[in-house]
């Protein structure tokens, strides 16, 4: 999947999430007369993400996240 987008070539993104995978699941149990259920939802898979900021394009933001 992939999203670019500028703005009079000063500012924009162009983002690529390859691989994807989503994991959905649903957990419950029985407690006290009483039904629990909650899903869980996971996504997975390699994002790349360019930063057009002020005119120049900053390449692999994702790598400088903590």
């Amino acid at each position: 999947m992939n999203l670019y987008f500028t703005y009079h070539d000063l500012w924009g993104a162009n983002i690529t999430l390859a691989g994807v995978g989503l994991y959905v699941c649903v957990e419950w149990y029985w407690q006290n007369m009483q039904l629990y259920i909650w899903p869980v939802f996971s996504i997975t898979g390699d994002l790349t993400l360019n930063l057009l900021l002020n005119g120049v394009w900053y390449n692999h933001v994702e790598d400088n996240w903590p």
